[in-house]
């Protein structure tokens, strides 16, 4: 069997990883994903000569997010898995203290721990009553027809970084993309959209191409200064807005 190189896997697998600079630190995307299909992300903070690397609070905000309540029994067994990784779990956070030099490796070692905590979901009697990019394609699927809608597709923009988006409309033919969606559940993952969309809309040949941040005014989470950094680069839809979201996409050709 024919397959991919080493070096080509282990060039796809940096592509998913980004960082950049904001006024806490470090933010770090990291080629991990949440079984909602967030992706994780941590930060460095630095702190005199050493780094705390903690999740923010996804990994526990995606269990509230999948209506698990956490009690205090709960949050003691999270805490044993936590500290099974060398990390701590403290005000619903996931965080770790390293030097420079371990940033990367701690950062990783932080994004598992992480994922431990939304991981928690599968132990309990609750399941996830809500998953939003899902909520959100099966609102296009509706609306457009299955047979012009493709969900996380993959998108080179110009920086040369591959992006997932979350849905692709396609024009009545089925030959090119006519609107690119991407459902954006919550504030940590705004910056995150963000960037793709930037980035898409300053790419040749899909610049012109339609795009649409569909965001969660279900929950409490993302705020209108999110809204307004997510304007400058796509058209927003509240998902509440069924109607509204129902309109704009039917209206694609």
């Amino acid at each position: 069997m024919v397959g991919p190189t080493p070096d080509q896997i282990k060039k796809a697998l940096c592509e998913l990883t980004f960082v950049e600079e904001d006024k806490f630190g470090l933010q770090i995307v990291l080629p991990q994903i949440y079984s909602n299909g967030e992706t994780v992300v941590v930060t460095a903070q630095p702190e005199g000569d050493k780094f705390f690397i903690h999740d923010n609070g996804a990994g526990a905000m995606a269990l509230e997010a999948a209506g698990v309540a956490t009690s205090a029994r709960l949050h003691e067994e999270i805490g044993k898995g936590v500290r099974a990784y060398g990390c701590e779990f403290a005000q619903f956070r996931v965080y770790k203290q390293c030097s420079a030099e371990d940033v990367a490796q701690t950062a990783a070692v932080v994004g598992c721990a992480s994922r431990l905590v939304a991981d928690f979901v599968f132990q309990t009697e609750t399941r996830p009553m809500f998953d939003f990019r899902r909520q959100v394609v099966e609102t296009l699927l509706e609306t457009i027809g299955i047979e012009r809608v493709r969900e996380n597709e993959e998108v080179v923009a110009r920086s040369g970084t591959r992006y997932q988006v979350s849905a692709i409309i396609l024009d009545p033919k089925l030959v090119r993309p006519a609107a690119y969606i991407e459902a954006v559940s919550n504030h940590q993952a705004v910056a995150r959209k963000f960037r793709a969309l930037y980035d898409m809309m300053h790419t040749p040949g899909i610049s012109d191409t339609p795009r649409f941040s569909v965001f969660n005014d279900i929950q409490a989470g993302i705020s209108t200064g999110d809204v307004a950094l997510l304007k400058d680069v796509s058209e927003t839809v509240g998902f509440r807005e069924r109607n509204t979201l129902s309109q704009i996409t039917g209206s694609v050709h």
